[in-house]
C-alpha cells in the first residue's frame, strides 16, 4: 500500500492516510507532530501532554517549531524516529501531570515549568492573560492543586487582573 501511495509511512510501524490539498495545490499534507503523538497515544490507550518548546509554541509564546518533541505520558517511555529526521519522545510521568481538567492550564503549567520562574517576561504574562479570558475560570481553579505554587499564584493574579479590567469596562 505504501508503494502505490495509498498510505504513507511516517515512522517505523506508523502509517498515515495522506490528505491531498487541491485548493492551494500544496500536494500531500503530512500530519503534525501532535497528530502523530495523539495517534500513538490512542493506539496505546495512553494520555500525552506536550512539554518544553512545543508547549511554548502551542500557546504562542514562541515561534520555534522543534524537530524533536517531548511528551509526558502515562504509558511507557520510548523514542519514535520520524520520516523527516525528527523524533517524538514519550517520557513516563506521574499521573498528577496528566490529570488536568483544562487543556489550557495543562499547557500553561508545562510551558511555565520549562521556562522557569525567573524567565517569565511581561509579554508572556500579557499573552497568558489574553488566553485566560477565553477559558472558564472554574475549570482552571480545579487544576490549581496540580500546578506548582508559583504557577498557580501567577494564574490567580492574572485572573484578578482580568476581573479588574472587566469591572473598569462596566
Amino acid at each position: 500500500m505504501t508503494n502505490d501511495g495509498t498510505i504513507l509511512r511516517v515512522g517505523r510501524g506508523i502509517y498515515y492516510f495522506p490528505k491531498i490539498d487541491k485548493k492551494l495545490g500544496l500536494g500531500v499534507l503530512y500530519p503534525t507532530l501532535e497528530d502523530i503523538a495523539e495517534g500513538i497515544a490512542k493506539r496505546d490507550k495512553a494520555h500525552v501532554v506536550p512539554t518544553g518548546i512545543y508547549a511554548l509554541n502551542r500557546l504562542g509564546f514562541s515561534t520555534q517549531i522543534p524537530m524533536n518533541v517531548v511528551f509526558m505520558t502515562d504509558s511507557y517511555s520510548r523514542k519514535v524516529a520520524l520520516f523527516n529526521g525528527g523524533t517524538i519522545e514519550f517520557r513516563r510521568s506521574s499521573p498528577k501531570y496528566l490529570a488536568f481538567h483544562s487543556q489550557l492550564a495543562m499547557l500553561l503549567t508545562s510551558a511555565y515549568r520549562s521556562l522557569g520562574k525567573d524567565n517569565i517576561t511581561p509579554d508572556i504574562l500579557a499573552h497568558t492573560k489574553e488566553l485566560l479570558t477565553k477559558e472558564n475560570e472554574q475549570i482552571v481553579q480545579q487544576d490549581y492543586k496540580l500546578m506548582p505554587a508559583w504557577v498557580s499564584s501567577i494564574i490567580k493574579s492574572l485572573y484578578a487582573c482580568v476581573h479588574a479590567t472587566s469591572l473598569l469596562k462596566v
